[in-house]
């Protein structure tokens, strides 16, 4: 494969970080201009809700930084524009489409199993006003996979598993992540959200999908009836529908 680096955008390569988007946070501080930060190895990843990531060396650590405009509420699109361009990278390697699902908010899963998550953190550089940067971390299972945390509904699964000799290596994933990250971005500031909205939900599970919703100590079973204006998940029970902003998903 050989594709170009997206020409609008930098990259910084690290052999060890912390975490890239700690890195990249960093960077924000400093005004530095967007770029993606990548690293082959890194010792203190995070997943959401102050969850770890785990990530060893031979398998895909990166994170963006940029300064996108508009509000807050906003900023949180981006973690659907962060799914399609996954899920579309993976599917372009050779991964067929019927083993792919986008699981909201933040997780791509392969034969139902987790691929790769992602993770949005807004900086603000001034202490004051709303938040003016965004960092949206990627981690995927590319070689290895780590052990099950007790608090997630999917068990891990590496893309080597699937895709053996033909398993891209993390440099050609980041390419081409770049490249349609950047595709959906534009998609989404020409057309909004319900551009991006629409697309994601031809990627996850149909409506009408029983499903049960974890959110602290509460359980809540019922339907999935599709994603609002928001980015909430709505949920169809037997007293009406309900919507969730953060929650963990179970099948």
């Amino acid at each position: 494969m050989e594709l170009d680096w997206p020409i609008d955008i930098g990259c910084q390569t690290h052999e060890v970080l912390d975490s890239t988007n700690t890195e990249a946070k960093r960077l924000a501080l400093q005004n530095h201009p967007s770029t993606w930060v990548f690293a082959h190895q890194q010792k203190a990843g995070r997943g959401s809700r102050g969850r770890t990531w785990t990530s060893e060396i031979g398998n895909f650590t990166s994170s963006l930084l940029f300064y996108p405009k508009g509000k807050l509420l906003e900023f949180s699109f981006r973690s659907f524009i962060a799914g399609l361009a996954l899920y579309e990278t993976v599917l372009y390697f050779g991964v067929k489409q019927d083993r792919l699902l986008l699981k909201w908010p933040n997780d791509l899963l392969l034969d139902k199993k987790k691929l790769s998550g992602i993770l949005l953190e807004a900086v603000s550089l001034d202490h004051i006003h709303q938040p003016n940067a965004l960092v949206v971390g990627f981690g995927l299972n590319l070689a290895t996979t780590p052990k099950l945390s007790k608090v997630e509904s999917n068990s891990p699964i590496a893309l080597i598993e699937v895709l053996g000799e033909n398993t891209p290596s993390a440099h050609e994933l980041l390419i081409l992540l770049a490249r349609r990250f950047s595709y959906w971005e534009k998609v989404y500031l020409e057309r909004g959200f319900e551009a991006i909205r629409s697309a994601w939900l031809n990627y996850t599970i149909p409506l009408g999908f029983e499903i049960m919703i974890k959110n602290n100590y509460t359980q809540i079973k019922g339907s999935f009836s599709g994603i609002n204006n928001y980015g909430e998940l709505i949920l169809l029970t037997k007293t009406g529908e309900k919507c969730f902003s953060v929650a963990d998903v179970f099948f």
